[in-house]
């Protein structure tokens, strides 16, 4: 019982101390230095469709996009379709963590809206 109680007291130990590390480290998130111009689809343009998606980005320590998912739709597949085709383009300056460059994933709306 005591070797039970003393390995429980290290391992709190050991990730209480992992958790301080954490909340000491310098993050700073990417910067969008290269923005490509979103597509309105002619489907969407004609019959008037506008929306909002919400997509997740992983951003490499290069500073490509690596990855896209969408987290909320449009309501449209065009209108999603035409944001993940221009966010690839993109570029970021990466995330920095300690002064390291570091891939990271960000939440990114992206807006569809006529004029």
């Amino acid at each position: 019982m005591k070797k039970a109680c003393l390995l429980l007291l290290v391992v709190l130990f050991t990730v209480c101390n992992l958790s301080y590390t954490f909340a000491e480290e310098k993050i700073d998130p990417p910067v969008l230095i290269k923005k490509v111009k979103l597509i309105y689809p002619k489907y969407a343009l004609k019959n008037k469709i506008e929306g909002r998606a919400i997509l997740k980005v992983l951003v490499s320590e290069k500073g490509t996009v690596d990855q896209i998912d969408i987290i909320q739709s449009t309501g449209d597949t065009s209108l999603d379709q035409s944001a993940i085709d221009a966010v690839k383009q993109w570029e970021f300056y990466p995330a920095l963590i300690d002064g390291e460059k570091s891939a990271s994933l960000i939440s990114l709306p992206v807006v569809f809206k006529l004029k």
